[in-house]
């Protein structure tokens, strides 16, 4: 299991937290809770990869809160959603990956949780935020992206 599984939660972890010691303190923690709750696992509500990825979130969100490294502020003004069709299909996905990494804490957290399929209101109960200030984080955490990758468009044109 932990030959099978172990990259997948070590990515899952990676993707939380920025630093690699708590990566691999995330890990651990997790595969600690998926040994000790084996039994727990039922294959009839969903497969084992998806179980692993949650109680991975769940012990970096943990991690994340105990460690206390950001202060969420309660953002409750209006957004402007970003345009889907500006994202290119073409873009490597390595790269996008990279800049959600070096998101700011808490954009990359919040944009990471909504990617995972969380609501916003699972994200605001999880995280002691209101669910404004969740899509607030989102879509300024989206609005990053996005300016990273037109900088690396106009870069490609201009380089």
């Amino acid at each position: 299991m932990f030959d099978t599984y172990g990259g997948y939660v070590m990515g899952v972890a990676q993707r939380y937290s920025k630093r690699s010691h708590e990566a691999k303190d995330i890990f651990l923690k997790a595969f600690e809770l998926i040994f000790r709750n084996i039994e727990k696992f039922d294959s009839q509500r969903g497969n084992f990869k998806a179980w692993s990825k949650s109680i991975t979130i769940n012990v970096a969100l943990n991690h994340l809160r105990l460690s206390k490294r950001f202060d969420f502020k309660d953002i409750e003004e209006i957004v402007e959603p970003v345009d889907e069709k500006d994202f290119s299909k073409e873009i490597d996905m390595e790269y996008v990956a990279k800049i959600v990494t070096n998101l700011k804490e808490p954009y990359g957290i919040i944009f990471n949780m909504v990617m995972d399929g969380y609501k916003h209101k699972e994200i605001s109960q999880s995280l002691g935020i209101t669910e404004a200030t969740s899509r607030s984080y989102y879509m300024r955490s989206r609005k990053m992206i996005k300016d990273k990758l037109a900088n690396l468009k106009i870069d490609l044109i201009h380089g």
